[in-house]
């Protein structure tokens, strides 16, 4: 039987891609395999458990409005594309993903899907398509010759910013996190919560999550930094507790009250292994140690909380010196390296 969706385009030979209808339990299942699969293949991380991406396929979320397709051959879904349009700031770009599985590459399909994902931004009025590639480690920093970038150069894709893909063993030594810690300036307070941000952080927390895009090095990649939206992060929030994730978060409270730095890691109950999201200290506040601060902190609240996950990921530009210098203290290894990349549609 066919399954339900908005009739697309032929690509390869015999296969045709389709838009995932929101309201297709299995064409949702069908994506969300195909997600898994490719994601343990390359990073052995899953961003986002199901009910996540389920929700985000089905209605925008305060910052992107997401649009899944599925590539068929025949009944067999066999790779998938991942649309996420801008909605509150750089109108003229989307992320655009494809994703084949393993056992059906080299047969067009991603050519295929990136085609259609492009005719799919160009037809909303966007201008720029922007996505992301991962490689091993034995390619070094520029990837050349890793089967991905070449793809993504073969398409027009430049590599626009490189960043170290970084794991961390669990649990850290107690004196270690105590050495670092000890690295913050006592004039700040660290403090660290586990779930949705207090009402007195989230006006400053916002500040933070809204310039981390532009705040982090880019490269090349053209961004804007989006306006603070207290209503995007509690949108975040209520999808991460539908989804069973959890969120585990250290902030730096200046002496005057601003919140002048914060990071955040995210676990979800389907899996052994953290992420490391984003960790920012405004630049007024910089030179205090608080990167040390930060990071020691949510570590050890983390391993207080779950000592059953057994590792953390994270990734960081080769540019940024200073994440780069405390993720190496705390003891992360490089185990792979993802590119930004861009391409003017």
């Amino acid at each position: 039987m066919r399954r339900k969706g908005r009739k697309g385009s032929l690509g390869a030979v015999g296969i045709e891609i389709r838009q995932v209808d929101p309201d297709d339990e299995r064409a949702i299942r069908d994506f969300y395999e195909i997600y898994v699969t490719c994601g343990r293949q390359a990073t052995g991380f899953i961003a986002m458990p199901y009910a996540e991406l389920a929700s985000v396929i089905r209605e925008p979320t305060e910052d992107f409005a997401y649009t899944g397709f599925l590539a068929y051959d025949g009944d067999e879904a066999v790779g998938e594309g991942l649309s996420a349009a801008y909605l509150r700031t750089n109108l003229d770009q989307a992320r655009t993903t494809p994703r084949v599985l393993p056992q059906h590459r080299r047969n067009g399909i991603g050519s295929a899907l990136i085609g259609h994902l492009e005719e799919h931004a160009r037809a909303n009025g966007r201008t720029t398509a922007v996505t992301h590639t991962f490689w091993p480690v034995q390619y070094g920093p520029e990837g050349a010759g890793a089967p991905n970038v070449e793809f993504a150069r073969k398409h027009g894709y430049p590599l626009v910013l490189v960043d170290a893909g970084r794991r961390l063993w669990l649990p850290v030594d107690a004196g270690l996190l105590d050495e670092l810690t000890a690295k913050a300036d006592p004039a700040y307070e660290i403090r660290v919560f586990a779930g949705p941000v207090p009402g007195e952080l989230v006006q400053g927390w916002a500040e933070l999550d809204a310039s981390l895009p532009t705040e982090a090095p880019t490269g090349d990649t053209e961004i804007d930094a989006a306006p603070p939206s207290v209503l995007a992060v509690r949108d975040r929030e209520r999808r991460q507790a539908e989804s069973g994730q959890q969120q585990y978060n250290a902030v730096a409270i200046a002496p005057d009250g601003d919140v002048a730095g914060y990071t955040a890691i995210i676990v979800s109950a389907a899996d052994a292994t953290a992420g490391q999201w984003g960790t920012l200290v405004r630049r007024g506040h910089r030179g205090h140690g608080l990167g040390y601060g930060l990071k020691s902190a949510v570590i050890r609240l983390l391993q207080r909380d779950r000592p059953d996950i057994t590792a953390a990921i994270t990734a960081n530009a080769l540019t940024n010196t200073a994440m780069v210098a405390v993720n190496n203290r705390l003891g992360y290894e490089i185990v792979d390296y993802v590119g930004t990349v861009q391409k003017h549609i």
